[in-house]
């Protein structure tokens, strides 16, 4: 590979240091190649995956494998970890795979990508992972759903711009300690959180990663998650925050040159210390 091949994928994927990993090598060379939004397969050494667009594929398989982002110490040998927002179930079989003995459920409300999930799941030898159609939320019913054809469906305001899909109340679905919560929900993390902290469910989450979307509207609810998350009992931290002008809702002009407009995605980390039993 040359010189600067590779410096353009390094470029383009926003990778902090050089990787020489062949799986996803090839998966940046398809993306410099492939047109984004089309369908098709790509063959991991767990399983040949069918995926739904390829740039989301790459920067997917870059964070969760390459970077390990969602890698964690669980406090016990069978994690129970529920994947919120599970796409076309990347997190869910890196999870499978490094934590053999966890018990995950996986929840997508797309039904084009649900159908992903599932196939992906059963193609990698992780059929018994629980695969939900479903949007997590703070009540049970249904809510209208917007989507731009690759990983970034969200729960949206107007009814007539988007369809509809189930959802479910997630403070419902927690009975028992949740070694870990991945939310990556496109904004409804900050309803989900909140429902979790006003039931009480959330004392029950031992760790939790969530990326958190924000939109300069929402600039109040970002501070009421962390509050929430500390109020718990909670360490509150972040890996990184960058300006995401491609997320949903219409760009409004910053002052700085560095930031097109005021939206940005933030991965937050929040985890519960050990008991100190000498106290």
């Amino acid at each position: 590979m040359s010189r600067k091949l590779l410096a353009q994928i390094n470029r383009h994927t926003r990778f902090h240091g050089r990787t020489d990993d062949p799986v996803y090598l090839k998966l940046a060379r398809m993306r410099e190649k492939l047109p984004r939004y089309e369908p098709g397969r790509f063959q991991f050494p767990f399983g040949e995956l069918r995926y739904a667009d390829i740039a989301s594929l790459e920067s997917q398989y870059l964070e969760i494998f390459v970077q390990r982002g969602y890698a964690f110490t669980p406090m016990n040998p069978a994690p129970r970890i529920l994947d919120c927002g599970a796409n076309i179930g990347l997190a869910a079989i890196w999870f499978a795979k490094t934590y053999p003995d966890a018990r995950i459920t996986a929840f997508e409300p797309g039904p084009e990508l649900h159908s992903l999930l599932r196939a992906n799941l059963e193609a990698s030898g992780f059929a018994g992972v629980d695969a939900v159609q479903a949007a997590v939320w703070n009540e049970n019913g249904e809510v209208p759903f917007g989507h731009d054809r690759a990983d970034a469906g969200r729960i949206i305001k107007d009814h007539e711009k988007g369809r509809t899909v189930p959802a479910l109340r997630l403070a419902d679905h927690i009975g028992a300690p949740v070694d870990l919560l991945k939310l990556d929900v496109e904004g409804a993390e900050f309803e989900v959180v909140l429902d979790l902290a006003e039931t009480g469910k959330l004392g029950q989450i031992q760790a939790l990663i969530c990326e958190v979307h924000a939109l300069p509207e929402e600039a109040d609810k970002v501070g009421e998650l962390i509050l929430n998350l500390h109020g718990s009992g909670m360490m509150v931290s972040t890996a990184y925050a960058r300006s995401a002008p491609a997320l949903f809702n219409a760009a409004r002009p910053t002052p700085f040159e560095a930031l097109s407009d005021g939206k940005y995605l933030m991965h937050l980390y929040a985890w519960r210390e050990p008991e100190n039993d000498s106290a």
